[in-house]
């Protein structure tokens, strides 16, 4: 009997210790159930892969196109949303957007070696409007900012070297040239400045002009030769046979493009007049009048300067 009672009190203080005097009973020994633990084996099941649409830059209801290098979209027989050219080593070399067949939007050009801007413009119903810039193809940085207005030049145009330097801040209103026009020289000291007048005759104030050092100078008379002209022109040719690809892609029409050109004083080229017959789109118009823009010719000391360039273009 005291054997019993011995066991039963050190099981109710080892039940109590462990689980509290609660859940322990006292009349009797306790019985211990024991089951057999089967773990259950964990199937990994795997989801199957959910098949999406091949993704597409187009917008809804418009349908996507490729040809060699370029990508765009069409809806409603015209034009609609994102263009894109491509070069061989299929990097980006223009992006921008149509509405309803008519550029409009931002477009860029890009240096397809190194990815860099070399242009931008804000485009709207197919004219330039608003800042057009052009890039160092190589650096990236800043050589011109030109405002437009509906497709000609109006407001403010500047223009930088490639170190950086501004060296001509030039001025027009409605394509016509106006204000002061300022040149400087790399040293930040003013190189040229003239007035154009204001009775609508083109024609220009006194000219003033400024050696490095500061000093007066005299403007030389002459022009640039054609040594100085043509490794300057010589590129432009293939860029204009270039946006000519492009166009194609827009519009059929074979046909012959005239570029009047003026180059001022730090050899930019102040004004580009585009004549364009047989291409009813302005694409080929901009982006002709883009790459002339981008040409930088020597210093001129003799002045403003014209050429006339023209361009038969047509598939053989």
């Amino acid at each position: 009997m005291r054997a019993s009672s011995s066991s039963h009190i050190q099981w109710f203080l080892v039940c109590a210790l462990l689980s509290g005097v609660v859940a322990c009973k006292s009349s009797a020994s306790p019985t211990v159930e024991s089951k057999e633990v089967v773990e259950q084996p964990v199937v990994a099941v795997e989801e199957a892969p959910v098949e999406e649409e091949p993704h597409s830059f187009c917008e809804e209801g418009a349908e996507e196109y490729s040809r060699r290098a370029y990508h765009w979209c069409v809806k409603d027989g015209a034009l609609q949303g994102s263009f894109i050219a491509t070069a061989d080593n299929g990097k980006m070399i223009l992006d921008g957007t149509f509405e309803k067949g008519v550029m409009t939007g931002k477009w860029t050009a890009y240096n397809p070696d190194n990815g860099r801007v070399i242009w931008r413009a804000a485009i709207e119903n197919g004219l330039e409007n608003g800042d057009v810039e052009g890039f160092d193809p190589s650096t990236g940085n800043l050589l011109y900012k030109l405002g437009f207005k509906a497709g000609l030049k109006d407001g403010e145009s500047v223009y930088y070297d490639a170190s950086g330097n501004k060296v001509a801040q030039i001025h027009f209103t409605a394509g016509k040239p106006s204000g002061t026009w300022t040149y400087w020289h790399v040293n930040g000291q003013k190189y040229h400045e003239y007035t154009y007048k204001t009775d609508g005759s083109g024609k220009t104030s006194i000219h003033k002009h400024w050696k490095s050092n500061g000093a007066k100078g005299s403007s030389p008379v002459g022009q640039l030769g054609r040594g100085d002209l043509v490794p300057v022109l010589r590129p432009l040719e293939e860029n204009v046979v270039e946006c000519y690809r492009h166009s194609r892609l827009i519009d059929d029409a074979n046909g012959k493009v005239v570029a009047q050109l003026h180059i001022g004083y730090v050899g930019e080229v102040s004004h580009v007049d585009i004549f364009a017959d047989n291409f009813e789109h302005p694409f080929m118009a901009i982006c002709t009048r883009r790459q002339v823009e981008a040409l930088r010719f020597p210093d001129n000391p003799y002045g403003p300067q014209q050429l006339l360039r023209t361009w038969e273009l047509s598939v053989q």
